[in-house]
């Protein structure tokens, strides 16, 4: 299996590298333990951040059931869900350490489903400003320029006297 590669945040002057992962623990007969995580780094300082979501009562995790796709959590109460995937997600994730005074001095471990009610309030108020973005694209997303973004070729062309 290949290295995995972290993608980049564009937050303002910052740059931050982030992936996701899935992760299992054992006992050495089975695996015992079922998380999401994100990692996220900061670009010259030395710690990062892991906001881990562990699978638990109530608390649903990808682990190959119907429910969930790779990178998906779910809190069953109230069918909260977020894509860990998505640049916006993560965004939020960031956002909301900074204010919690994180400043990527040191290695650490948060509960991120602690966090999963500030998160959802974060994307539906959409109040990051728009000066974050991801320069790496993900796999298969529409480029400016490409082929999806152009117009069906039955679709009628202006003269060039017109």
């Amino acid at each position: 299996m290949g290295r995995r590669r972290y993608r980049r945040l564009l937050v303002g002057p910052d740059t931050y590298r982030w992936r996701t992962a899935h992760q299992h623990s054992g006992d050495g007969r089975r695996f015992v333990d079922c998380r999401e995580v994100v990692l996220l780094r900061k670009e010259g300082r030395p710690g990062r951040i892991n906001v881990v979501f562990r699978a638990g009562p109530g608390r649903i995790v990808p682990d190959g059931g119907p429910y969930t796709h790779s990178g998906g959590v779910r809190r069953a109460g109230d069918d909260t869900v977020l894509n860990l995937h998505l640049p916006r997600v993560v965004r939020a994730l960031v956002d909301i350490a900074l204010a919690r005074g994180e400043d990527f001095g040191s290695s650490t471990e948060i509960d991120g489903w602690d966090w999963l009610d500030a998160v959802r309030a974060h994307l539906d108020g959409e109040s990051r400003d728009e000066t974050a973005r991801c320069a790496s694209p993900p796999r298969n997303s529409r480029v400016p320029g490409s082929s999806a973004l152009r117009p069906p070729r039955s679709a009628p062309r202006p003269s060039p006297g017109s």
